[in-house]
Formats: structure tokens, C-alpha cells, sequence
């Protein structure tokens, strides 16, 4: 109901916020602290239950952060950084968040969180210094670059996976990154294995159309487990589509209760939550919460939207 009741809400949806960043804060602070005693802990959390036991002796680690959080915790990442580039007031701090929080993603060695945050930062900047028509090019031109002049990124990579400091696992995922760009085999690696998860997804959608393969009970089919939305198509087959529409429901009605001046990061935040889609899995209670309940109240009441259509801090 925080989503449809309106303004008379307000006051307690800022204290749900102050709330949630709070543990956010908390919990960055205790999962540095451990992963200063063991750098692995958040992978290792995010692996299953009889590995956990496994490698941690135990399936729970109380007050660490782990896949979703880190996950989500790019978001915000992304919600700071636009509150720097558009807001005046309290930069100083924000930055100082930014550059905290950045520096627990790095800890974490969860690459695919450092590139995407890279990644959709720079297309904030993008969008602060042009229009929407000049970001489409820009965006347009960065695909063909990666699908043309593949060497520069084998470059780019082979340079970042030797930079001195950098967690031997992210090093790794950059080196097959290089060879990926390289054109070098990159069998046995994370990356193939990722590809390979992503295509046995595919095939069992394309065999499984209509009902998926939990209907089907298929055998022979069986989704990857590594991509939120192809599991899903293989899954529930066009019965996952009420859940897409959900998605584009969501989206429509966040861009209708937010100041203008936030649509451009509604619209980048989205199309980082729909990029994670498809490269990982992210049904977990932390992005959800980060993705549907935080960022859309953030926005929502503790910035207005004013007759003139333009956001102003209250």
C-alpha cells in the first residue's frame, strides 16, 4: 500500500527508507570487517547450502552481506551517484558513500557487480552531459565497438586483470574476459560454463514453449539456473509472461509518482535490474526490496514534484 496511498504516508515511508539504508550501513560495515578475516566469505555465501557447510562449517553467517546484497548494494551505488551529479547539496558526503561503498564491492570480488557499476555510472554521466538522442548513439556506437574492434576490449581486460591489488578472482574473470574478446577457447572457464547454462535455458524454453518444463515435467529439458529470465521462460514457458507484464507495469506506474528529474535514473537502474537479469539470477528478498520497496520511496517522498514539474529537495 506504501505504492497507492498517496502523500498522507509520507512520513513513514521516510522513516522505512532511513531505516533500510541504515542496515544497509550496518551491515557494509560488518561484512568489511569479516571479509577483512576471510576475503572469500561473501562467494562463499553465495554458493549452496551443502557447499557453505562445506567451505564455512556452517549454512548461516549472520549480519554479512552476500550475492543480493552486493547486487542491490550496486543500485545504490548508482542512486548516489546520481544524486551527485544532479544535486548540490551534501556532495562531500555522498561522494565519501560512494567511494565506501565501492571499495566493499571491490572487497567482495563479485565482478560481474564491479563492471555493471562501471558500466551504468558512466551512462550516468552520459545522460548528465547529453540529450536522450546522443545517449542512443553513444549506447549504439558502444555495442558495435564491443562487436567490432574486439581487440581494444581484450586490451582493456588483459590491462585490468594485471592491475597490483585487485583480488585474484577478479583477475580471473578478467583474464577470461580477454580471451573471450581475444577469440582464444575459453573452455573449462566460468564464462563457458555461464554460456552454457544461458544456451541449456534457451533449448528448453524453444522445446517447451507453451507450459515450460515444471508443466511438462520434462526429462530431457531443464533450465540453467544462471539467468533469471531465461530460467524463467524455460520454466513457466509463455506463462512467465503475466510476470513481464508486471515488470512494464511497475516501470510505467514508478515514472508516474516521481519527480521528472529522476526519470533518467529510473530508466538506468531498470535497465541495469533487467541486465543482471539475463547474465545472473536475482530473485532474492535484497533486490526486490532494494528494486521495488527503497529506491522507488527514496524518490517518491523525499523529493516532491512541483508545479513546475521539476524535483526540489523538501
Amino acid at each position: 500500500f506504501l505504492y497507492y496511498a498517496g502523500g498522507q504516508y509520507r512520513r513513514y515511508q521516510k522513516v522505512l527508507v532511513i531505516f533500510i539504508f541504515f542496515d544497509c550501513i550496518f551491515l557494509a560495515i560488518n561484512t568489511y570487517i569479516q571479509l577483512q578475516m576471510n576475503p572469500l566469505l561473501a562467494r562463499f555465501l553465495a554458493t549452496g547450502i551443502e557447499a557453505r557447510e562445506r567451505l564455512l562449517g556452517t549454512t548461516l553467517y549472520y549480519g554479512v552481506g552476500s550475492y543480493g546484497y552486493f547486487y542491490a548494494l550496486v543500485s545504490i551505488i548508482l542512486l548516489l551517484g546520481f544524486l551527485f551529479l544532479n544535486y548540490p547539496k551534501r556532495k562531500l558526503i555522498v561522494f565519501v558513500f560512494i567511494c565506501l561503498y565501492l571499495a566493499l564491492l571491490i572487497k567482495s570480488s563479485f565482478t560481474i557487480a564491479i563492471l555493471f557499476t562501471a558500466i551504468f555510472l558512466t551512462l550516468l554521466v552520459i545522460l548528465k552531459y547529453t540529450n536522450k538522442y546522443t545517449f542512443v548513439y553513444m549506447v549504439l556506437l558502444g555495442v558495435m565497438s564491443i562487436l567490432i574492434f574486439r581487440g581494444m576490449f581484450a586490451s582493456m581486460f588483459s590491462h585490468l586483470a594485471n592491475i597490483k591489488g585487485i583480488s585474484p578472482e577478479i583477475s580471473i574473470r578478467f583474464d577470461e574476459l580477454t580471451y573471450f574478446f581475444s577469440g582464444i577457447d575459453i573452455l573449462g572457464t566460468d564464462l563457458k560454463t555461464r554460456q552454457n547454462l544461458y544456451s541449456q535455458s534457451m533449448d528448453a524454453f524453444a522445446n517447451n514453449i507453451l507450459m515450460g518444463t515444471l508443466v511438462t515435467n520434462s526429462i530431457k529439458y531443464s533450465a540453467g539456473g544462471h539467468s533469471a529470465w531465461l530460467d524463467l521462460l524455460a520454466r513457466f514457458g509463455l506463462f512467465s509472461i503475466p510476470f513481464f507484464v508486471f515488470l512494464l507495469k511497475f516501470y510505467q506506474y514508478i515514472k508516474i509518482i516521481i519527480p521528472n528529474n529522476f526519470k533518467s535514473f529510473v530508466n538506468v537502474y531498470w535497465l541495469y535490474f533487467l541486465s543482471l537479469g539475463f547474465v545472473n539470477t536475482l530473485l532474492f528478498p535484497n533486490i526486490y526490496t532494494v528494486w521495488f520497496l527503497f529506491l522507488p520511496m527514496v524518490m517518491s517522498s523525499f523529493f516532491e514534484i512541483s508545479k513546475k514539474s521539476t524535483a526540489e529537495e523538501i
